[in-house]
């Protein structure tokens, strides 16, 4: 069993740390040879069903306003009112391989604080 809430606070503060969020787009093409259907379609992606039909498949939170069945959503809606959009640019790659490297070794037994260390020195290019 597991849960999910918002991360903790850091020491001293009072609310939740931040966490990076990200998105996914689905489009329709205006140059389509068909745009009633694309735009039916358009409609279609999002709709309450097709938002709970996504949710089921794949676990993503739905990109309307709209309610979905699950016990872990409002823990990942708290910490939602904490993230902050993921960049797109290629320095992201040196965070995510630093953060993955970290998290490995730490998997395999290393000690934390090190492995964390680490991290930081190279996201700051140290």
């Amino acid at each position: 069993d597991f849960g999910v809430a918002a991360l903790p606070a850091l020491p001293g503060e009072t609310t939740p740390s931040a966490s990076f969020s990200g998105t996914r787009a689905m489009f329709v093409s205006e140059y389509s040879d068909y745009p009633e259907e694309a735009a039916a379609f358009a409609e279609f992606l999002i709709s309450p069903e097709m938002q709970q039909l996504r949710f089921n498949l794949t676990g993503a939170m739905p990109s309307i306003n709209t309610t979905v069945s699950s016990k872990y959503m409002p823990g990942f809606l708290k910490q939602l009112d904490y993230a902050f959009p993921m960049p797109s640019i290629p320095a992201m790659g040196q965070f995510w391989e630093a953060m993955n490297n970290a998290s490995k070794n730490i998997w395999d037994g290393a000690d934390v604080q090190t492995e964390l260390d680490a991290c930081n020195n190279a996201i700051l290019g140290k």
